[in-house]
């Protein structure tokens, strides 16, 4: 690295550090008029945007990065973070305090000809939860979040179905707003180049008795989404309306209520799932539960079953996911 760029890097971060972040703003926009693809310049300046809710100049910085350095996932985290924020005008993803475990260095990503001792160091940093306006603890989800969001990033539905809101649904949203855009590193169809025929919705089914939904911080934001539908209800009596407005419904993640629930849901709903379906709780202390035996009593034709248990959990940790057959 030119000295010239290392002394005013070291400044900006000493500057940014002690929150005078004009000054760190200036020092880093005078390395990247010297350089502008210096990668430490620009993920420093995308953190100082983000920490400004500029998101739009933060997404450009933050992709420079990425361009040097493609495969850190430090840098495309806080890319489609901060795309995200823009998109829902201000919508709070925590970003902030995410912030906080990255520690602004001059060299703040893993390199190959890195030591193992600071690679191993970067990875043991821990993760803060995301969303945690939405979380509620003893409920499990701590890790569905996470798993939905890559299998939404991995399947590309079309259209959603979540009947029970809660900690989950900013990870769906997020994933459809990602889902708008593709890493095209050369493995893509050309059908996915041009998203033109990509317009999903996300249909969103609550009753509201875990508490007034809509004073979540930023759940309004996720109600407002062009993405999204939301139907303050019971799920019950509503399939047939719903598959006359949007079809059948190629993603369906279930967390909602009891044995009386789970009837319901595969009686009324099986019929206008047409791929993949989560269920949660349906394992209890390491063993199937009721919950369990009423999806396996209820299914019909021959899809393809599969159980994650968490088995550090010992109620709601675990998962069954069906993916129905082809027609």
């Amino acid at each position: 690295m030119d000295k010239t760029i290392e002394k005013l890097l070291s400044k900006g971060v000493s500057e940014h550090k002690k929150g005078n972040l004009k000054e760190a703003e200036e020092i880093y926009k005078s390395i990247i008029e010297i350089n502008n693809l210096n990668t430490s310049a620009n993920f420093n300046l995308g953190i100082l945007k983000v920490s400004l809710e500029d998101y739009k100049a933060a997404s450009l910085h933050f992709k420079i990065a990425i361009k040097n350095v493609p495969n850190n996932e430090m840098f495309w985290d806080q890319y489609n973070g901060s795309l995200l924020n823009d998109y829902m005008n201000g919508f709070q993803r925590n970003v902030s305090n995410k912030n906080k475990d990255y520690n602004l260095e001059k060299d703040n990503f893993p390199k190959a000809n890195q030591d193992s001792q600071s690679t191993q160091s970067f990875f043991e940093r821990p993760s803060p939860i995301e969303y945690k306006e939405h979380y509620r603890p003893g409920m499990g989800t701590e890790n569905v979040g996470g798993f939905l969001r890559s299998m939404v990033h991995m399947l590309r539905p079309k259209r959603i179905l979540e009947i029970g809101a809660g900690y989950t649904t900013p990870f769906l949203l997020e994933a459809l707003v990602n889902n708008e855009r593709v890493f095209d590193d050369g493995n893509l169809f050309e059908s996915f180049s041009i998203e033109s025929n990509y317009d999903p919705k996300f249909i969103i089914i609550d009753n509201m008795s875990q508490g007034e939904l809509i004073k979540r911080p930023g759940m309004k934001s996720i109600i407002d989404s062009k993405y999204t539908e939301f139907i303050e209800s019971s799920f019950e009596g509503h399939a047939e309306e719903l598959n006359k407005s949007y079809g059948n419904f190629d993603f369906v993640w279930f967390d909602c209520g009891g044995k009386r629930e789970y009837e319901s849901f595969m009686s009324e709903y099986w019929d206008i799932c047409s791929n993949y379906i989560f269920f949660h709780y349906t394992y209890s202390n390491g063993k199937p539960n009721d919950l369990h035996e009423i999806i396996l009593r209820n299914i019909k034709g021959n899809p393809i079953i599969f159980d994650i248990l968490e088995p550090h959990k010992k109620k709601q940790g675990s998962i069954t996911m069906i993916r129905k057959e082809s027609l």
